[in-house]
């Protein structure tokens, strides 16, 4: 059975509010799920500092 966000053909938007251990494991999941839109990032560093953590990780 579809859930309602497919009936509709809308996806779900998130905020992640830190790129912690969750928060990349959210954004990790989110990517794989095109019905969910990631619009806001919300972290203490810069966005390039974050930027690199990001690719360094997903590189191992």
């Amino acid at each position: 059975m579809p859930s309602k966000a497919e009936e509709e053909n809308v996806s779900i938007k998130v905020g992640i509010n830190g790129m912690g251990r969750i928060g990349r494991a959210n954004l990790r999941y989110s990517l794989q799920h095109p019905d969910i839109e990631v619009v806001a990032v919300n972290d203490i560093t810069d966005g390039q500092s974050s930027g690199v953590r990001w690719r360094r990780r997903i590189r191992r």
